[in-house]
């Protein structure tokens, strides 16, 4: 155990940049200290630990800080001190301990536990100890040797290390809302521009093809990938894949969650964050170059021209249990940082009578008000970005930003404000899930992030009915969502009406969350008793159809072709209607989930891509692949703004049939001006009727069948131009033409 005379090896510190920096002190000339931050209002001691390799349980230095001299930074207080360089380079890690009052128990509400070994929460990589234990975290006392430490920066590269820790500097003592120092670029408030490229990379906008929803893990784990077992379900296994990656026509990934999460939390997706800064370690072909191998997966990414968007998951972390586990009152929750280090700070508390305010159906929420919240997440942020090179974040559950501690929606939460005050950030692309646990629903104009895009789930439910034969999804519900849901970001023809991009409306048919593309086809029912809540979990009402047959034991021949009929049409009108559309990975090659639509803890072959399906569904993957490029080349699938006066609309025969019965649509879409001179005009028709059925082509022109679903084949030059006036589209299907209107 560290003796007290360590306290003389250290000076005040300050209280910018929070977390673990490298400090040069001029008098005397060179001298080099390390700075530790840590931001805690209510902590009242504070005690820093030192480990060395290898040593996990029993620190080699341990200073007790004193209020008197390490309490900085005044109404955003944080506990600073400096060490010599010498001293921090014989150590490897370091985590700090924690007290200040509680109600009636220091292990309260509050969360201090002076035993508790806590991990910084700006600690860029996290060591698992042997002995790491999730139970030791989740009761009172000492969890030494079972707690996850930080790893200290090396310095060795000065310049490298410090890179990105200094940048931000935000005056928390006169605003709730971060303000940047005059070293960081500001723009006005709501300018998160749809319009602008990934991080100036010059890549085309990713509404130009698909956003490939991607777990890391999933992607390549299954030995069907043909990845090297090292390498399976890891960043660099994500490496190999990206030729068909590329060939596919994807833009972007959208990666399911990277932040370090519990490995015995049980969350196979990720979504419970136990740092927002270190990269998940099991990841890694070395976890302890978890770090090292991301960045290169995404520099790879953007060799190919592939942007990388991450799934930021700050709207509550690792430290509360699933809701069914959490007893009444004063939860027993683990411990692992947040909570140990200032509880009132990093999370919101008393909505509904919880200890803990649940917005998120996780067990917490994370506080997005406070001054010490606020900052933690734009300074991960712009780690994510400036040092890990991502281009954009996909923001989980968004509509928790609006929250206030009563539970009410802010139309101006500061949160967002101080995302869009950094231009770095706000000049990225940032999606958002405009809903959140409780009820709260934001789509379109009514997200206070103006220029944000969303995932839009009026696009995957409205077209998913109408392909299923709904009364209730119209044709002119199919119009609107084609449009780019003009009804969610209005147009704003009007002087100083607010003006929206339809590429802000991320369609999509599937996503991680309810069934594959392929399960919407196959199950009516879920089939979610594999994840231990008596089939209770998961989406009760999937706007699905199962073709004729219940799942797939016994299913006949027949019923597949219906399937993939189905499927095709589905994925045809994602790909031709204006937006940003995403695909969930393995629906190019119908991946099945045998009806689990909720398998957030199968870390299996129920979640894991099987390859051979790519060769059983061949045809449809390069229907798929075909229809990506197709998109890309006709710019105006994929324009700015919206279709306005390039679209005319028709029916099958005649005007538009707006009857509720109606399945038939037809449009003309014109191309001229957008791709050059040489651009196509675009005529669509769409069946989704039981039957075949004749439609006149009501523009003439010189055309040719360039897309049929029903046939899965998209051709893009080898069939001449027809005189036909009309033309047989098969039930269930689209097809589209191309050429140039008279």
């Amino acid at each position: 155990m560290p003796t007290a005379p360590d306290i003389a090896l250290i000076l005040p510190g300050t209280s910018e940049p929070p977390g673990v920096s490298l400090v040069i002190d001029h008098h005397p000339a060179g001298t080099r200290w390390v700075n530790f931050s840590l931001w805690s209002r209510r902590a009242t001691r504070v005690w820093l630990q030192l480990y060395r390799e290898g040593e996990h349980a029993t620190p080699c230095h341990e200073f007790e800080l004193d209020a008197r001299v390490h309490r900085v930074g005044g109404v955003a207080s944080a506990w600073a001190c400096r060490v010599p360089l010498e001293v921090v380079r014989r150590a490897a890690y370091y985590a700090y301990r924690c007290d200040g009052p509680g109600p009636g128990e220091s292990y309260g509400r509050l969360g201090f536990d002076a035993e508790k070994v806590l991990l910084d929460p700006y600690a860029r990589s996290i060591e698992f100890p042997p002995g790491f234990d999730r139970a030791a975290a989740s009761r009172p006392g000492s969890n030494a040797g079972a707690a996850m430490l930080g790893v200290l920066p090396r310095f060795e590269d000065e310049r490298r290390e410090d890179r990105g820790l200094h940048r931000l500097h935000v005056d928390l003592r006169t605003s709730n809302t971060p303000t940047p120092s005059p070293s960081l670029k500001v723009g006005p408030p709501g300018e998160l521009s749809p319009d602008l490229p990934p991080s100036g990379r010059g890549f085309p906008d990713i509404s130009s093809g698909l956003v490939y929803e991607m777990h890391i893990r999933g992607f390549t784990r299954h030995e069907s990938s043909g990845v090297a077992r090292a390498r399976r379900g890891t960043y660099e296994g994500a490496i190999e894949k990206i030729p068909y990656l590329k060939a596919l026509g994807v833009s972007a990934v959208e990666l399911m969650p990277v932040f370090q999460y519990c490995p015995q939390e049980g969350n196979y997706w990720g979504y419970m964050p136990i740092s927002f800064f270190a990269a998940h370690q099991q990841y890694a072909a070395r976890p302890r170059e978890a770090t090292r191998e991301f960045r290169a997966m995404v520099e790879a990414f953007h060799a190919a021209g592939i942007a990388v968007l991450i799934d930021s998951v700050q709207n509550h972390t690792g430290e509360g249990p699933p809701p069914e586990r959490q007893p009444a009152g004063q939860a027993r929750f683990p411990t692992y940082s947040w909570r140990g280090v200032d509880a009132e700070a990093y999370y919101m508390h008393g909505h509904r009578g919880l200890a803990y305010s649940d917005f998120s159906g996780c067990g917490n929420t994370f506080n997005v008000r406070s001054r010490e919240g606020q900052r933690l997440i734009v300074e991960s942020l712009r780690y994510w970005h400036e040092e890990m090179g991502v281009d954009g974040f996909r923001h989980d559950l968004g509509a928790v930003c609006a929250r206030c501690e009563d539970g009410a929606l802010d139309v101006e939460p500061p949160i967002l404000a101080a995302i869009e005050n950094c231009r770095e950030l706000a000049g990225l692309v940032h999606i958002v899930e405009p809903w959140d646990f409780e009820g709260a629903y934001l789509p379109g104009a009514k997200f206070p992030a103006r220029g944000a895009r969303q995932w839009n789930g009026k696009f995957r439910d409205d077209v998913r009915r109408f392909v299923r034969g709904d009364a209730s999804s119209t044709v002119g519900t199919l119009m609107q969502r084609l449009y780019g849901s003009d009804d969610l970001f209005p147009e704003g023809r009007g002087h100083g009406s607010a003006t929206f991009s339809p590429r802000q409306s991320v369609n999509y048919i599937a996503s991680h969350d309810g069934f594959s593309l392929y399960d919407l086809t196959a199950y009516t029912r879920r089939r979610n008793e594999a994840n231990g809540h008596d089939n209770a979990d998961g989406p009760s009402d999937e706007v699905s159809f199962h073709c004729g047959h219940e799942g797939d034991d016994g299913v006949p021949p027949s019923v597949i072709d219906r399937r993939v009929r189905h499927a095709a049409a589905l994925v045809a009108l994602l790909l031709i209607a204006a937006g940003t559309p995403m695909i969930r990975m393995g629906d190019e090659f119908l991946q099945t989930q045998l009806g689990n639509n909720n398998p957030y803890n199968q870390d299996n072959a129920t979640t894991w891509l099987d390859w051979t399906r790519l060769e059983r569904f061949a045809a449809f993957q390069r229907f798929v692949r075909s229809l990506a490029h197709f998109r890309r080349s006709h710019p105006v699938l994929w324009d700015a703004n919206f279709w306005r006066d390039r679209v005319s609309w028709f029916g099958a025969i005649g005007g538009v049939d707006l009857e509720p019965r109606s399945r038939e649509l037809a449009y003309l879409l014109r191309g001229g001006g957008l791709g050059g001179p040489d651009a196509h005009d675009l005529y669509v028709m769409i069946n989704m009727g039981a039957s075949d059925r004749p439609f006149a082509i009501q523009s003439p022109g010189r055309w040719r069948v360039c897309v049929n679903s029903a046939a899965l084949s998209v051709d893009t030059g080898a069939n001449g131009p027809f005189a036909e006036e009309s033309l047989h589209v098969a039930a269930t299907s689209v097809v589209v033409l191309a050429g140039r209107a008279t």
